[in-house]
């Protein structure tokens, strides 16, 4: 890690602060109840923050960090630590507790996060290369894919993290972040995830979209076969229920006056009394009625 922050201290669009003190750093670390990395610490304790004038960005040191946890409580309370601020209301933040344990995530202001870096190191590396493109670090994060392209290798720890996100509830993105770390592999993984809702598979999707193992291929084959079945099978259903069907757009259908995200209902087919259920729903709405107000809506399963 020294050669690393030497070579990006040694840059002259760097500006350096003083070094931050132990107990700053300890000021963090309680704040977030878990250990800092390494990598963290030993920056920090050459500067407390650093201005990136080429990135058009600030390289977050604890006293900065403290400012950003009061302001957002909900980084502390997620184990993110914030260390890059992009101007832009976008950052970088190291996670420091659970699965996902000191890798580097990028939080976009108007997107999910999504993880980037496997570590602190791989991140300050990643700053330098990015100071000598000219560009801003919100153009760079926006389109760099970090330690993680589609077809890149996950190492051992990346798909022992993934197994672990996907035993527990989806939130605060989870299972977004195991389709990030699963390796092409782990096909029982893959198959489970386009089970889920459309917003995990819009994810699940992309990235497998870009994957050439055949293993892969061939479950988005059987994917898209399932999803134009269940389609043929839903027109067939309204039609018989009376209801008009008009345009198709992608995964969109418009069914009299208004469109339906077939994705909403394809993760649901298999629940009991799927297809009364879904025509219960539409009727709902097309009469102006909340559906959600029936105890066995389609959306409660």
């Amino acid at each position: 890690m020294q050669d690393v922050i030497d070579e990006l201290l040694g840059r002259g669009d760097v500006a350096r602060s003083d070094p931050a003190s132990q107990e700053a750093i300890r000021a963090v670390a309680r704040r977030c109840d878990a250990p800092l990395p390494e990598a963290l610490v030993k920056l920090w304790l050459v500067s407390d923050g650093l201005e990136m004038d080429s990135l058009d960005a600030s390289v977050l040191g604890p006293t900065q960090v403290m400012a950003w946890l009061d302001a957002v409580p909900s980084l502390a309370e997620r184990a993110l630590v914030p260390v890059l601020d992009d101007h832009q209301s976008n950052c970088l933040a190291v996670c420091v507790q659970g699965p996902l344990a000191f890798r580097v995530l990028h939080l976009p202001h108007d997107d999910g996060a999504r993880v980037l870096y496997r570590d602190v190191e791989s991140c300050v590396r990643s700053l330098v290369e990015a100071a000598s493109l000219c560009t801003s670090a919100d153009s760079f994060l926006s389109e760099t894919e970090g330690d993680y392209a589609p077809e890149g290798p996950r190492t051992a720890a990346d798909q022992t993290a993934a197994k672990v996100l996907l035993t527990g509830a989806d939130e605060g993105d989870a299972w977004n972040h195991a389709t990030t770390l699963l390796d092409a592999t782990q096909l029982d993984e893959w198959a489970r995830l386009l089970e889920t809702d459309h917003f995990v598979r819009r994810d699940v999707r992309a990235r497998m979209q870009r994957m050439s193992s055949p293993d892969i291929r061939e479950l988005l084959r059987k994917d898209e076969q399932a999803f134009e079945a269940f389609v043929s099978h839903f027109i067939a259903s309204v039609r018989g229920a009376g209801r008009q069907v008009g345009t198709r757009d992608g995964t969109s259908l418009r069914v009299g006056n208004k469109w339906y995200e077939l994705e909403t209902f394809f993760h649901r087919r298999n629940v009991p009394d799927a297809t009364e259920r879904t025509l219960a729903w539409i009727n709902d709405q097309l009469a102006g009625r909340d559906p959600r107000g029936r105890s066995d809506n389609l959306m409660v399963d």
